[in-house]
């Protein structure tokens, strides 16, 4: 499901509105038509959002065409998600078509009342005309157009009622608001919640007074059957529809431990995160500690130390058992909050404790271990974590390489052979300990630069160097474009002209050496050889050329 057309799409649209030779309006977006349209192009269209372009041609003269563009809407309309309703209604609306020889778009802007109700389609087509009707400019189209909705297909219409329910003409807002409470009164609990983004949507208009609608959709399902049918909505895969299910069921009352459990494991994090407020709001301590401590194991660490934070405020006689647990968290954070709570309640030997548990057999335990020494401890440290047996696991690598950064342990050419042939964890974290110092190893950075093939490595190399020096950097990418390496050449132009567009004519800085000045004229001269069509080049060699003249 995508709203907004590719490129491809709106190139099968440009040719459905193509010009002809005689066009003399060079004003209008969209030119005039050839004269026959192929019917088998609107397959090509698969997103949604081109619904909004083709609408008018359900109108075409030609049935075969029209009967085609209603089949295509049709199957683009059904994969509208309930959130992006509102959307496609505006679209249609503030879509302009233009009619010069569109008999057709010009039926569009003609409809009218009368035209609705004399519509002779077949059912599915007629309940998909009435729906883009249900969007059209014209007001007596629209309420025309809901009101025979309702005669053919309710569900259609309830739903397209709560689109309409904030309708600025004041008729077609109360057609709705009938439509709705006429016809909510007939769906079952499970129907119901399939409304419930669109009743979620209209509590953020303000047009009219929406709360009659809200407050009749919550109450029927309060009901037994209704709250059953919410806590299976929740793990509905419409995320959209799941949230407004939990924003529902949040608000009933005597429910809360029963939504609380079956939205504590959920994969998505803002019902987990409305979970944890429910529990937090328990009136029960002791159920409300119990579901504090299993927040304070969420894999979402901002879930987790709020819980940590409760606990720790609320019930401080046992939060120093929730602290421990977290010390040695892989979230940074995580285990800066319970090294600051476990300091408050009393003193505690931190580094002593991750040296202990340096040699966890638990992977996220050994390598939490490590970072939290290298935060908590000394230089001397260092030795404990060296030595350590090696390991493949990457998370483990990247943690004694933090390590060594933190405590200041190793030098800058261990950093170096980390970026020339460590795992990308690694590299990440050398390339870190590289930036923001003065490194003394800019010659070998240069070599290193001109050796590598690995992109990823390539990339690390070229963020040092950018950070020591703005013109030895572009020494860099000069070398790397003269060399014309295949894999590189995207990468070479795009720095090039990121490199332009920061340090241009209209940025000021301090004149550079002259020897330094003549190697970059030489390189880029070079390099226009190999690309002269370079304009980014171009503007460099002037620049270089205006920054020589300058005594």
């Amino acid at each position: 499901m995508r709203r907004e057309p590719l490129p491809s799409e709106l190139e099968v649209v440009k040719g459905i509105y193509s010009h002809r030779d005689d066009h003399k309006n060079p004003l209008v977006f969209w030119k005039s038509p050839k004269s026959q349209i192929d019917p088998g192009v609107l397959d090509k269209l698969s997103s949604y959002g081109a619904v909004r372009y083709i609408a008018p041609m359900v109108f075409h003269p030609d049935r075969e065409i029209a009967s085609k563009a209603i089949e295509r809407i049709s199957e683009l309309l059904g994969q509208v998600p309930q959130h992006q309703l509102s959307w496609l209604d505006e679209s249609i609306r503030s879509q302009y078509y233009c009619c010069s020889g569109r008999a057709w778009a010009k039926q569009w802007y003609q409809a009218d009342e009368s035209f609705v109700r004399s519509l002779d389609l077949p059912q599915e087509q007629l309940e998909t005309v009435l729906v883009l009707l249900v969007s059209h400019n014209n007001g007596y189209v629209r309420s025309a157009s809901l009101q025979r909705l309702s005669e053919v297909n309710e569900i259609l219409a309830l739903k397209m009622a709560f689109i309409r329910a904030n309708d600025w003409v004041y008729d077609i807002s109360s057609l709705a608001f009938g439509l709705i409470g006429k016809l909510l009164d007939n769906l079952s609990p499970s129907q119901s919640t399939q409304f419930l983004h669109l009743v979620q949507q209209l509590q953020h208009k303000k047009r009219r007074n929406l709360q009659p609608i809200l407050d009749g959709i919550e109450l029927g399902l309060k009901s037994e059957e209704g709250i059953s049918t919410l806590l299976e909505t929740l793990d509905s895969a419409e995320l959209h529809l799941a949230r407004s299910a939990f924003g529902v069921l949040k608000r009933i009352d005597g429910v809360k431990l029963r939504v609380i459990k079956r939205s504590c494991y959920h994969k998505d994090i803002v019902i987990r995160t409305g979970a944890l407020k429910l529990a937090m709001s328990l009136q029960d301590r002791s159920e409300q500690l119990a579901w504090l401590k299993l927040f304070s194991g969420d894999t979402y660490a901002p879930i987790r130390k709020r819980a940590m934070y409760a606990i720790a405020e609320q019930f401080p006689e046992e939060s120093m058992a929730v602290m421990m647990n977290n010390l040695t968290h892989i979230n940074r954070s995580v285990r800066e909050v319970a090294r600051f709570y476990i300091r408050r309640q009393a003193a505690f030997d931190l580094p002593g404790y991750y040296r202990e548990r340096l040699e966890s057999d638990e992977r996220c335990m050994s390598v939490g271990a490590v970072l939290g020494l290298s935060e908590s401890g000394q230089g001397v440290d260092w030795r404990e974590i060296e030595k350590l047996p090696a390991r493949d696991d990457p998370k483990f690598r990247g943690a004694v390489v933090i390590a060594a950064r933190n405590l200041g342990a190793k030098s800058q050419q261990w950093f170096m052979e980390k970026v020339r042939n460590g795992c990308p964890a690694e590299v990440r974290e050398a390339k870190i300990a590289l930036l923001g110092k003065s490194v003394s190893l800019l010659d070998e950075l240069l070599s290193l630069h001109q050796e590598l093939h690995d992109l990823f490595r390539l990339r690390a190399v070229r963020n040092i160097i950018r950070e020591q020096d703005r013109w030895v950097y572009l020494i860099a990418l000069l070398q790397s474009l003269i060399l014309e390496i295949p894999e590189r050449y995207s990468m070479d132009t795009c720095d090039i002209a990121e490199w332009w567009k920061a340090n241009s004519k209209q940025n000021w800085f301090t004149k550079p050496p002259e020897s330094l000045l003549e190697e970059i004229l030489d390189l880029t001269n070079t390099a226009l050889d190999k690309k002269p069509q370079n304009t980014f080049l171009i503007q460099i060699k002037d620049l270089i050329n205006l920054l020589q003249g300058i005594d």
